[in-house]
């Protein structure tokens, strides 16, 4: 009996430390927000003369208050800092016509919160001229990296914020909210 309880705590630690390892390796891996291809519907920002690219993002109902950092796609790596929340360079600037694309971490001290976003919630996007551009939550789901049309552009004035979600962060959990 000694033998069989000894070899069974054996194995499930071990089952353990691998389940451990998968997690490390999916938080720290290089390139976790990535979708599988680019949309290539995207087009490139608005000059940023008028206000500057964004430099804050808040969503007070979630208490969401992010630094903004600028960001590219280069070929299928996707630019992500874990300082804020990235802003994809090459879609719409906020405030302007098209889908203005932000995204980040799923940490709690990053997006975590974003999952308590409801529809009718206010989202800001500050500048460093000090305007405001405040945008109204539309809707929200969860998608696969497969599915890109989220990141289309928009006849519209949108914001689309995303960051993963599920196990092993195999979902993408979107917010994409218009222009009030």
């Amino acid at each position: 009996m000694k033998t069989f309880l000894s070899r069974l705590f054996l194995f499930v630690g071990l089952l353990c430390i691998v389940f451990l390892v998968i997690l490390l390796y999916q938080r720290y891996r290089p390139n976790p927000l990535a979708f599988a291809k680019t949309s290539g519907t995207m087009v490139l920002a608005e000059s940023t003369a008028a206000h500057g690219l964004p430099v804050r993002l808040k969503i007070p109902n979630v208490a969401i208050d992010l630094s903004v950092y600028p960001a590219t796609v280069h070929n299928t790596t996707w630019e992500t800092t874990d300082k804020g929340v990235s802003y994809l360079e090459s879609s719409a600037l906020p405030g302007s016509t098209g889908n203005a694309i932000f995204y980040g971490h799923n940490w709690p001290n990053l997006l975590g919160p974003l999952k308590n976003t409801n529809v009718g919630d206010t989202i800001k996007v500050s500048f460093a001229d000090g305007s405001v551009v405040a945008y109204t939550v539309e809707f929200i789901t969860i998608v696969k990296p497969e599915q890109t049309k989220i990141l289309d552009n928009s006849e519209d004035s949108r914001l689309t914020i995303y960051t993963c979600t599920g196990f092993l962060d195999q979902k993408r959990f979107v917010v994409t909210a218009v222009k009030n």
